[in-house]
């Protein structure tokens, strides 16, 4: 899901905020990709929180409640910022994923 649907749902916000690009396709592709951003980091929540691995549906969608604030934030800001710095377009999802898995190695 990080690897997958979080760049794709930032590309999507740089598609519709940089290149003004409103089509039907694009809004729904980003509002899927920033679901599955949502749901998968409230799921990860839920998971790292429970004890065994039957945990009931409330918890995950707790865990949605508390991330989606995170999650909308940061990709929005990381598409804004790519629509500043549109030479540097691709660069910028790259170099946040980088930096996120050696925080995640160093811990």
């Amino acid at each position: 899901m990080m690897l997958e649907s979080f760049p794709q749902w930032i590309l999507n916000l740089f598609i519709i905020q940089g290149l003004q690009v409103y089509e039907t396709l694009n809004i729904v592709s980003t509002c899927i990709s920033a679901f599955s951003v949502v749901y998968g980091l409230g799921d990860f929540l839920a998971y790292m929180q429970s004890s065994t691995h039957d945990y009931p549906l409330s918890k995950t969608l707790w865990g949605m409640l508390t991330i989606v604030v995170d999650a909308m934030l940061r990709g929005i800001f990381l598409a804004y910022i790519m629509t500043i710095v549109k030479v540097l377009a691709l660069l910028i999802p790259t170099v946040y994923l980088i930096v996120m898995l050696i925080t995640i190695l160093i811990i």
